[in-house]
This record gives structure tokens, C-alpha cells and sequence, in this order.
């Protein structure tokens, strides 16, 4: 076994998760004081498990159709594809509270969420 290959897939997915919804989840089902900590601990971590298997699974089924170098592209395109969406989507909120609050930006005593503190993109 490649101890380095290892070290920087298991780095890549550690920090991948951080903060993800899994973790989150799992952060929920551990505050429930009457389950057992080590009962979440396994369940999320055979859920992980599994879901890692799945992925393993049909990426070779995928890599037997399509080149390394073409996965890499779509997988690329997808994570810039959805970068897009998300910042369009931020876009959409800022813009629909200047058009519910004012048209001209911020004025006093209004209070702001740093996704609504925007106002030269709603410029009409």
C-alpha cells in the first residue's frame, strides 16, 4: 500500500467533510442524550463507509468507458457549474431584499446580512 496515496485521499476527504451536512447530522444525532455516542459514532461511519463504496464502485465502472482525463473535465465543469449556481443563487437573495426594502441601498436602521450587503448589483 502507497502510504502517501493514502494520507492524501484520507486528507482530501477529512477536509471535504468538514462542516459538511454528514457532519452536521452526525453532530444532531450525537447531541441526543439518550442514544449511545458510540451507537452515532458506527452508524454514521458504516454510512460513510458505504457511501465510499458505492463511489469506488461506479467510478470503475465509469473509468472503463470514459478516460481519466475526461472524468477530471466533467468533474471540473460540475464543481465550476455549481460555484455558478450558488453565486447566482447569493445574487438572487441580495437583489430580492433591495427590491423589498429600497431600490437606492442601505439606509439607517436597517439591518443587513453580509449576503444582503449589495446594493450596486440591484442598481435599476
Amino acid at each position: 500500500m502507497d502510504l502517501k496515496i493514502f494520507f492524501t485521499i484520507y486528507a482530501a476527504i477529512f477536509v471535504a467533510e468538514l462542516g459538511d451536512k454528514t457532519q452536521l447530522a452526525t453532530l444532531l444525532f450525537g447531541t441526543d442524550k439518550s442514544v449511545s455516542k458510540w451507537l452515532v459514532f458506527a452508524a454514521s461511519s458504516l454510512a460513510l463507509i458505504t457511501a465510499a463504496g458505492i463511489a469506488v464502485l461506479a467510478a470503475a465502472a465509469i473509468s472503463s468507458y470514459v478516460s481519466e482525463k475526461q472524468l477530471n473535465m466533467i468533474a471540473g465543469l460540475g464543481f465550476i457549474a455549481i460555484g455558478i449556481f450558488t453565486i447566482l443563487k447569493i445574487l438572487g437573495t441580495c437583489c430580492s431584499w433591495f427590491r423589498i426594502h429600497n431600490h437606492s441601498g442601505i439606509q439607517a436602521g436597517n439591518r443587513c446580512s453580509p449576503v444582503s450587503s449589495c446594493p450596486w448589483i440591484c442598481v435599476q
